[in-house]
C-alpha cells in the first residue's frame, strides 16, 4: 500500500495526502533525510535495491528526482 503523509510545521501535524503527493520512485525502508533551499533531500535505504541512492523532493513541482 503506497501512503504518504505531509508534515505542516505551522500547525506541528502530519495528514495523509490522500494521493495527492507524489511517490518516490523506489521504496526505501530506512534513510536519511534534510531539506536545503526548500527541497526535502533523502539519501540511504534500508535494504540493498534502495542504499546508495538520493533524491530530491521539490514541494512546488511535486516531483522527486534522482
Amino acid at each position: 500500500m503506497d501512503t504518504v503523509f505531509e508534515y505542516d510545521p505551522a500547525t506541528n501535524d502530519w495528514t495523509n495526502c490522500g494521493g495527492g503527493c507524489a511517490l518516490l520512485p523506489v521504496a526505501i525502508q530506512t534513510a536519511a533525510t534534510g531539506a536545503v533551499e526548500g527541497k526535502l533531500l533523502l539519501a540511504g535505504g534500508g535494504n540493498p535495491q534502495s542504499q546508495k541512492r538520493a533524491f530530491a523532493f521539490d514541494p512546488v513541482s511535486n516531483q522527486w528526482t534522482e
